[in-house]
């Protein structure tokens, strides 16, 4: 068990930020009744093995500590880096292959939010901003605007613009998907328009 004057060493050691996330926090000695569900704050926690060898101890977050248990030094660097980068993009390659590939990130994210959309009249109809698309899946304004010119070509997506509220609302076309017969046939390239 490590005294309260070696883990106050390593907290200060680490200038109070968890060295998971680079928060700066207040050690779990600075929080009253401190309650790992609903406060955060810093504890020192071991690196790699139970050796309590300064070298060996780093103050993490309730948080980042929770994250590690049990995994390795390299293996929580590796998934706090993750963390960092923000949410992953999944998207099928057969899609990829007949659409392209951007072409695919950016319907598959569509397809993504089809069920989740944000529009009254619902049927399908989905409204995200380009701010947020870009956010999603690192596709910019102009390429974003190619896109769905590239899918409404194709009936892929069709569009409604909304003067009154000033925005953009799409729906990707599921029955042109569905008697296209994806992913196995791939046969979407052939009856498009090339760019």
């Amino acid at each position: 068990m490590l005294k309260k004057a070696a883990k106050i060493a390593i907290f200060e050691r680490d200038n109070y930020t968890c060295q998971g996330c680079q928060k700066k926090l207040p050690s779990h000695y600075q929080v009253i009744n401190p309650n790992p569900q609903k406060d955060n704050y810093l504890v020192v926690d071991h690196k790699n093995g139970a050796s309590n060898d300064p070298e060996n101890l780093q103050a993490l977050c309730v948080t980042c500590n929770s994250v590690k248990a049990g995994k390795s030094q390299d293996n929580f660097r590796l998934s706090v880096a993750l963390k960092r980068l923000g949410p992953c993009v999944t998207y099928y390659p057969s899609l990829a292959r007949s659409l392209g590939l951007k072409e695919s990130i950016f319907l598959c994210q569509l397809i993504y939010w089809t069920p989740r959309g944000r529009h009254e009249k619902g049927d399908g109809w989905i409204y995200k901003s380009v701010e947020e698309m870009e956010k999603e899946t690192g596709l910019g304004y102009k390429e974003q605007a190619r896109l769905r010119k590239a899918l409404v070509e194709r009936n892929i997506l069709e569009e409604r613009y909304e003067r009154q509220s000033h925005r953009l609302y799409v729906k990707v076309n599921a029955d042109v998907l569905n008697s296209h017969h994806l992913p196995n046939g791939l046969t979407l390239k052939s009856q498009m328009p090339s760019h």
